[in-house]
């Protein structure tokens, strides 16, 4: 009887324990919501473990998987010009010295943007050293644009600012 009684408890918490293993990822998430944009939708959730795989002419979508962090920087385009600039020091804690090599730059400008593109600041070159000032900004990764006198992109650097 003892015997018999070991054997079912044995095997109903060996059940148990398999049911539950299999299973505890796809009964709760543990967060998840919304966010809306001008731009768009999406809502997220955090613990599933099926997922959807969608792959169009601008990209690709897995949806519902737990996926590490990627970040891509979409929407700059590169340039055909031979125009020589330098912006240094990067990563930097307090300016960037922008140093132009040509010219023919001299009327252009330089615009300085956050990762989500949100305008910080702009001058107009004054002549072969410019200095951005960024000592009242964060810790992130910023956007440095130089542009031509016909405001046509001549170069985009990554800053990183430490």
């Amino acid at each position: 009887m003892i015997e018999s009684m070991k054997a079912f408890l044995f095997f109903s918490l060996f059940f148990f324990v398999c049911v539950v293993q299999l299973n505890a990822q796809q009964s709760t998430h543990s967060t998840g919501g919304d966010l809306v944009s001008k731009y768009g939708g999406i809502s997220y959730s955090i613990g599933q473990i099926t997922y959807t795989y969608t792959v169009n002419k601008d990209g690709e979508l897995i949806e519902g998987i737990q996926n590490p962090n990627e970040i891509f920087i979409v929407g700059l385009h590169e340039t055909d010009t031979c125009i020589s600039v330098i912006a240094y020091p990067n990563p930097t804690i307090d300016k960037v010295i922008i140093q132009l090599e040509e010219p023919i730059l001299y009327k252009g400008r330089y615009v300085l943007t956050d990762i989500n593109g949100k305008y910080l600041q702009s001058a107009i070159f004054q002549d072969q050293k410019s200095t951005v000032d960024m000592s009242q900004y964060v810790e992130s990764l910023y956007f440095l644009y130089v542009l031509s006198e016909e405001s046509t992109v001549v170069q985009v650097f990554k800053i990183i600012k430490n």
